[in-house]
Parts: C-alpha cells; structure tokens; sequence
C-alpha cells in the first residue's frame, strides 16, 4: 500500500523511482546513484518486530512484485547502456564493469528489438562507446571477442580483447557490445624442442588427468564423452617454441617465441607447453606457474573457466616425484 502511493523508495536521503532499483546491487564500490540504488529495506524493516531475515525476503518480493529488478540486465535497454556508456568514465570500475557484462551475457533471452537499437543510449554507445579489455577501456569499435585461450599473451595483448564468457553467440555479441568476434589461426613453426624432463612430466600429467577427471563426474551428461576428451588430451613439455599466428583477413603472420609457460593447440587435443629450459622435474613440483598454466589448457581444452582455479589448487598439490 505504501508504494501505491508513493511510487519511489528513499535512499540516503535522495528519491529514487522503483524503475531505477535493483534488488541485491554490487557495485563494487563505485558510486551509481545518479543511476542505479539498492533500496534501502533495512530501513523499512528497522521497526517490524520478528526474525529480520525473513521479513527482509518478504520485502524483497514485495518489491519484485512492483517490478523492481533483481539483475542489471533486467532493466530497460535504455537504462543499461546508460550504465555502459558510464562506467567508462568512473576510475577503478572495471570489477563492476565484468560484472555487468557477465549479467548482460548470462540473459539468454535478452534480444534487442529495432525500437530497443534506436534508443539514444543504446546508438550512443554504438557511436563512441568504450569497453573494457585487456587494455583497459577501449573503443568497442576497435575491440574483440576471442573465444577460447588458445593464444598465447604476446599476441593476445596486441588486440583489445574484451573479457566476457565463452562459447557465445558471435552475432548476439555484436549487438549487445559492438565487437567483432576475433579469429586468431595459430601454427607451430618448425619443430619444437623438447624439454629434457618430457618423459618425467607425460607420466605425472597423465596420473594428473585422472584426478582431474573425477571433478567432471556428475556434472556432464555424456561421462563417455567425456572420458574420451581426457584420455585424448596430451601436454607437450618444450624448451622452445616458435609459432605465427594471423586473423582470417590477414595477409602475413606475426611470428613469435613462445614465453615461460605459454602453450599452443597443435590438432584437436595435443598442446605444446613452454617450460623454462633448465628446470628439472623437482623444480615443477609444487610450482604454481606450472600449475596455472596446466589448469589454463584444461580450461582451454574443456571450456570450463570456472575450474581454473580448482585444477590449479589440485596440480599443485599432486605432482610427485
């Protein structure tokens, strides 16, 4: 009844109409409230006798049920380019930037409309909006999508990528960011010399793999599939590797080494991984830049980013003698 009439909620002493909350924000410490607030409901709850943290969920549906959002992607087109076009201008925004993309991404249905593309902020963006990258904020005109991180840094850094999840539709993240999805083709130049200690690592990855297997049981539907994909899967231990890469609209190729720890797809499952020349296999026990690099191919390899972390922590723990 309160909201019926008085349409707005009233935040750090400045009203804010129930089309500009959003239920659960994190902005991660920088100041929206020109545009976005979380309402305020402690303060509406601060007198209700009872367990707070269930009229709190009472609340939060009440404001649901006023259409107040509980995703910035949930909000008018209008209202989150508006967000875009801003977060370029406000220092140290970047966290709260990829987290905004990320909702913007996860929306499987979001689908722009001819109306939603002639909006002001919308073609504004377009025009001369900015976009997070590697690079920091760059023009989304001159920024890409890369899909996968079978690139090796070098050559990643001379584009302005920007950070968003995989395997997603190359058209829909046009529209939605106005960047050209990147293909980058990578080939190994000659012939990679091996690491002395390539017997010593093949046979301790391979242990590796089958515990790193176990993470995938019950989460994928096709465990044959599956099994298949890590017994395929080899890593190549070099102390040189040289490689060119160029974009299917390139002439020349950028021919590079590959640095420390860097790797390239050679076929469909076997990767080629630069270790420095004089580390001995007790040397790549318990080292994490073994490890990150390790757990980046299987993220690669299998398409799931949010096991870096986990494969990471389980190949550094792992190895042995």
């Amino acid at each position: 009844h309160m909201f019926m009439t008085r349409p707005w909620v009233q935040v750090n002493g400045k009203r804010y109409s129930l089309s500009d909350c959003v239920i659960g924000l994190d902005s991660h410490g920088i100041d929206v409230s020109d545009y976005l607030v979380e309402p305020a409901i402690a303060d509406y709850i601060r007198d209700i006798d009872g367990a707070k943290g269930k009229i709190k969920k009472e609340f939060q549906g009440v404001f649901e049920k006023l259409q107040v959002k509980r995703s910035i992607a949930d909000l008018p087109i209008s209202k989150i380019y508006e967000i875009l076009n801003y977060l370029p201008t406000v220092e140290g925004s970047e966290e709260f930037a990829r987290s905004v993309y990320n909702e913007i991404v996860n929306r499987s249905d979001l689908e722009l409309s001819e109306a939603d593309c002639e909006c002001e902020e919308y073609k504004k963006y377009m025009q001369d909006g900015k976009i997070l990258t590697n690079n920091g904020f760059q023009p989304a005109s001159e920024s890409y999508y890369l899909d996968g991180k079978d690139v090796c840094d070098k050559i990643a850094k001379t584009y302005n990528l920007i950070s968003i999840p995989k395997k997603r539709s190359r058209t829909r993240i046009k529209q939605l960011f106005g960047v050209e999805h990147l293909v980058l083709i990578g080939t190994i130049v000659g012939t990679p010399i091996i690491h002395p200690e390539n017997s010593w690592f093949t046979l301790d990855f391979r242990q590796f793999r089958f515990l790193a297997f176990t993470y995938r049981l019950g989460v994928v539907a096709d465990i044959r599939r599956e099994a298949k994909l890590f017994r395929d899967l080899e890593i190549i231990i070099c102390s040189e590797i040289k490689a060119e890469y160029k974009t299917e609209k390139d002439e020349k190729s950028q021919e590079i080494e590959l640095d420390d720890y860097e790797y390239i797809l050679d076929g469909k499952a076997t990767y080629y991984l630069k270790v420095p020349v004089d580390m001995e296999h007790r040397d790549m026990i318990h080292n994490m830049q073994l490890a990150s690099a390790v757990a980046n191919v299987f993220s690669s390899y299998l398409d799931v980013s949010d096991l870096v972390q986990k494969y990471r922590e389980l190949y550094y723990a792992g190895t042995k003698d």
